[in-house]
C-alpha cells in the first residue's frame, strides 16, 4: 500500500464553485474502490485547492485514476507522497 494525494484544482469554467461537488464525487469513487482515506482538506474560503490523502495498492489506484480522469481530466492531480 502506498500513499497518494489527490488535489482538486480550480476548474477554468466554474472556478471554485464546482470543487465541493467534485470532491464529493471523488470521495464516493474512493469508497467504491476500497482505498483508505487518511485526511481531507477543504479550504474554499482561502482559495486553495482541496486535497485528499489516501492509501491504495496498484489495482485500487488504477480504478481511481480511470474513474476520476474520465469525468474530470483537467481538474484533478494524483501525486505520490
Amino acid at each position: 500500500m502506498k500513499t497518494y494525494e489527490i488535489v482538486v484544482k480550480k476548474d477554468r469554467k466554474y472556478g471554485l464553485e464546482k470543487s465541493p461537488y467534485v470532491m464529493g464525487r471523488i470521495i464516493g469513487i474512493l469508497e467504491g474502490s476500497g482505498a483508505d482515506v487518511i485526511k481531507q482538506t477543504f479550504r474554499i474560503s482561502e482559495g486553495s485547492p482541496m486535497r485528499v490523502c489516501i492509501t491504495a495498492n496498484d489495482e485500487q489506484l488504477n480504478r481511481v485514476k480511470t474513474a476520476i480522469t474520465k469525468s474530470y481530466p483537467f481538474m484533478i492531480d494524483i501525486v505520490k507522497c
